[in-house]
């Protein structure tokens, strides 16, 4: 069953986060867009040109971006160990807006297969969750703030 090819990118459309493959060369191959969808354009660093976006080739290489996961993956092809980081990255958007910053944590695992070497690269998407984090825990009961500090809920105007 793993032997079909088919199989295992339908496998790979159900995971709920973005999947990628990166050869030895740093050609990165999209398998699954995951949750993030057809307004980020795929997923396409901001940084390449627009001849780039418009083919889908995307190299990576330390010595051309040091963004989030050009620089990860980069790590993990150099050492032949697994890195992973958390923060910011710019995808290109659909055609005509302006590049989509997303807070994401990107693990990047070496893997060695018939073919070669190759980089398995799986991005979550945190957005949402760094932007809920900073809204503030009111209680529905009584109205009031709870300080994390104190352990206390306290009055807004307070």
């Amino acid at each position: 069953l793993f032997d079909s090819v088919e199989f295992c990118l339908a496998l790979l459309g159900m995971l709920p986060v973005p999947v990628l493959i990166v050869n030895k060369d740093g050609l990165v191959i999209e398998l699954s867009l995951g949750n993030l969808g057809p307004e980020t354009n795929g997923l396409i660093c901001a940084h390449l040109s627009k001849e780039e976006r418009n083919t889908r080739t995307w190299i990576v290489s330390e010595n051309h971006c040091d963004c989030l996961f050009c620089s990860t993956v980069a790590k993990a092809l150099r050492t032949g160990e697994k890195a992973s980081a958390k923060g910011e990255w710019k995808v290109a958007p659909a055609k005509g807006k302006d590049p989509k910053s997303l807070i994401v944590s990107i693990h990047a695992a070496p893997a060695t297969l018939k073919e070669g070497k190759y980089v398995l690269v799986v991005i979550e998407d945190n957005t949402e969750v760094e932007k809920l984090n900073g809204l503030l825990p009111i209680c529905m009961e009584c109205n009031k703030i709870h300080d994390t500090d104190s352990g206390r809920c306290v009055r807004i105007d307070q």
